[in-house]
């Protein structure tokens, strides 16, 4: 059987998070937000994106399932952040340290840790132009990873955690 990865329901704590009158709860749109951005890179961008599916629960709640890329199959494949890889912890960078670096600073990680770099630069280069068009701000290191494949080499893994904040302020100000 397939691992299936379950995506928090609410994945931003300080919004409300009941209905208010004829207010859309717009915590609710954000795994359908990020599913449509990960078809968009997929389908459209041929960015590669981790496998997902949306899905209805019972509470009539959007969820989104990712499988997990560090399994193939039965067998376990490692797999790195670069938040691990660059060793950024809350006790030596300080709060808010998800955030700080430089997309330069992932082109470099991916140099000395894929082999096989120029191919990775190039689907890294790829994916910071989606989501600079796509108004994905919410990027942090933990978001690109290293997999170590079955022969060794490593390589970027596939996209995931892609939020289009347009459509998510749009939803929260009750726009659309």
């Amino acid at each position: 059987s397939e691992q299936l990865y379950l995506k928090s329901l609410v994945r931003v704590g300080h919004l409300n998070e009941t209905n208010q009158g004829n207010k859309k709860n717009s915590s609710k749109e954000l795994p359908e937000n990020e599913h449509l951005t990960l078809q968009i890179a997929e389908q459209i961008y041929e960015i590669e994106t981790a496998a997902n599916a949306l899905m209805i629960s019972s509470n009539d709640s959007p969820v989104l399932l990712y499988r997990k890329f560090n399994a193939i199959g039965n067998e376990c494949v490692y797999a790195e952040n670069f938040e691990q890889l660059s060793q950024r912890v809350k006790q030596l960078m300080g709060p808010g340290f998800h955030f700080e670096g430089t997309y330069e600073e992932v082109a470099k990680m991916i140099r000395k840790y894929v082999s096989a770099y120029l191919p990775s630069l190039e689907g890294f280069f790829k994916r910071v132009l989606f989501n600079y068009v796509f108004c994905v701000y919410n990027i942090e290191f933990a978001d690109f990873s290293i997999i170590k494949l079955n022969t060794g080499e490593c390589k970027l893994s596939p996209a995931y955690n892609l939020l289009n904040l347009n459509l998510y302020l749009l939803l929260f100000f009750h726009i659309l």
